[in-house]
């Protein structure tokens, strides 16, 4: 009795056999081809690539060019003696080897006392070395002065799927190949090819199903194809959308949008309920996670405008993402992703994998709108920033300074007074004509300090708010602080500090003022906010003005320099 041919898988049995055959490689054929077809061989290649997108089929396809005695155009004939010999492994001149059992500095050893024997059949040996990345440092170490000059019948394909794990010094010794993931709708193709060769029914959406959580992989999609064949053994003869959801353990494409539409609503009793629907159908509750992530990201998509064209998975559902994803919007989307993802990472590592997807469930239904909040946050806030680097009211004329006559004797100092003062009053004036001060929500003196803190920004502003009342008399703001608050009054006296506060200030009050900071137990004022305080001009002034700090009159060209150094002109030059 003749025994039965052993059983091949799909994945085995619908290898590539020629370089045409390689699905979504065609930069990698194109290379291989014309190099065999050239005659410029290298003696080591590198091929790099996620699982399944056809690596070690790519070598073995090399190793047949090269012995082909029937070769056209650097492709094999597969019908001589030496193509059929190596597509069955049978050919001692090809030799594969696994690094990941063979990963030692003695196996390597063994290779270089063989790579001198001469082949025993064809022109070249080719040796096909799998997982290289898992070779130990002293193996990498052993190789590298027989990968840069082998004997030159010998063809060295290092095959990996980590390239970075490779030493530099094997990287530089190779000719690299980039094996890209296999389009889904090239990996539908190839499927249906394969179910028609199989005379088994197979729905397109099921097809496409398979192709999608295949995730880019030609040979994953091949093994779970294989795994639905034995439905179609039964009595059921057609293979459906139902049946690759019920193997690979995802829910239903309408209900995922249930899903995601209940999520958007912020109803988590819906959600709850049509995610233990799913799981109670057989669903994975990771995978139904990673499904709802699907979703939302093609509404991220379509909420930022991009076309149909990139929307992945989930087209026979009808899904209206560009629906959903203006109902969602994209801030808060862009929250839900990660979400999703942090918690697809946390149920890697837990065996209660359904009470962390529940809990991803109603973290996303109690999400707040976060594009609305931000628009009332922004609408709330002080929009003086914004405000002043449109238009700043200290951006002085362009026009020539010209500096003050030198006068003699004891009127020099008088003279120059006076006439600082008439500059001083002139430039305020044409500022104050030239632009409005920015509106506030308050006048009141501690409203307009808080305001004028928050437009500095930064610690200034934190210690600005620690203010607990504020005076103002005329064009001085009296500001007084809590006993506790000596740190916040040596940083707000602090020259560049005060400088930009009264800048801040003036910007509010809309025209030229000064503060000083004191404690609550102390009347008097700390030291002055500026560095340089104004001169008296007579013996009659009283006790509160030198009590008060006095802020200095400052010239034309001081104002200009002081200007130049304010944060928002700085950011708008």
């Amino acid at each position: 009795m003749v025994e039965p041919a052993a059983y091949q898988v799909v994945a085995r049995r619908y290898r590539p056999q020629k370089f045409g055959d390689l699905v979504g490689q065609e930069h990698v054929a194109r290379g291989l081809v014309g190099a065999i077809d050239s005659g410029r061989i290298g003696h080591a290649y590198l091929f790099t690539g996620a699982r399944g997108v056809g690596k070690t089929s790519a070598a073995r396809i090399f190793a047949k060019a090269l012995e082909c005695t029937n070769r056209e155009h650097g492709e094999p004939c597969n019908v001589c003696a030496r193509c059929q010999a190596i597509a069955a492994g049978q050919d001692v001149d090809v030799i594969e080897i696994d690094a990941a059992s063979n990963r030692g500095i003695d196996e390597i050893r063994q290779l270089r006392q063989n790579v001198a024997v001469r082949p025993a059949n064809g022109t070249h040996k080719t040796y096909i070395i799998d997982e290289v990345h898992m070779l130990t440092r002293e193996a990498f170490n052993a190789l590298l002065k027989t990968l840069e000059e082998p004997p030159s019948h010998v063809k060295f394909v290092l095959c990996t799927t980590e390239p970075e794990k490779l030493p530099i010094t094997i990287l530089s010794r190779c000719q690299r190949f980039d094996f890209q993931s296999v389009d889904t709708a090239a990996i539908a193709k190839r499927l249906a090819q394969i179910v028609e060769s199989e005379g088994i029914q197979v729905t397109p959406a099921a097809l496409d199903l398979i192709a999608r959580r295949a995730s880019g992989s030609m040979r994953d999609s091949q093994s779970l194809l294989e795994q639905l064949f034995g439905i179609a053994a039964g009595d059921k003869k057609d293979i459906g959308v139902e049946d690759v959801h019920a193997v690979i353990g995802t829910g239903k494409d309408e209900k995922v949008e249930e899903l995601a539409q209940a999520i958007i609503n912020r109803d988590a009793p819906t959600a709850l309920s049509v995610l233990h629907e799913c799981i109670s159908q057989g669903a994975d509750a990771g995978g139904v996670l990673e499904q709802l992530l699907s979703v939302l990201r093609n509404c991220l998509v379509a909420s930022v405008g991009c076309s149909p064209d990139t929307f992945v998975g989930n087209e026979s559902a009808g899904i209206n993402f560009v629906s959903l994803g203006e109902q969602a919007g994209t801030e808060t989307l862009l929250a839900m992703l990660q979400i999703i993802d942090h918690s697809l990472a946390r149920m890697r590592l837990s065996t209660h994998s359904t009470v962390l997807a529940e809990m991803a469930v109603i973290r996303l239904s109690a999400l707040e709108d976060l594009d609305n909040l931000s628009e009332v946050i922004s609408g709330m806030k002080f929009d003086g920033a914004k405000e002043g680097a449109k238009k700043d009211p200290y951006q002085p004329e362009k026009k020539k300074l010209t500096p003050a006559p030198k006068q003699e004797g004891g009127k020099e100092k008088t003279s120059r007074s006076q006439e600082t003062s008439k500059r001083n009053t002139k430039t305020t004036g044409s500022l104050a004509t030239a632009s409005s001060p920015i509106p506030n929500s308050s006048t009141e003196p501690l409203s307009l300090w808080k305001n004028a803190g928050e437009g500095v920004g930064g610690l200034a502003s934190d210690f600005a708010n620690m203010a607990i009342s504020a005076l103002r008399e005329a064009d001085h703001f009296k500001i007084e602080f809590p006993a506790s608050a000596r740190s916040a009054i040596a940083f707000l006296n602090r020259p560049e500090i005060a400088k930009q506060f009264q800048c801040a200030l003036e910007t509010r009050v809309g025209q030229s003022c000064r503060f000083s900071v004191v404690l609550q137990e102390d009347t008097t004022s700390t030291k002055p906010s500026s560095t340089t305080p104004s001169k008296s001009n007579g013996a009659g002034n009283g006790s509160q003005q030198q009590k008060a700090i006095q802020q200095p009159v400052i010239s034309s060209a001081g104002l200009l320099k002081e200007t130049v150094k304010h944060p928002l002109v700085s950011h708008a030059l």
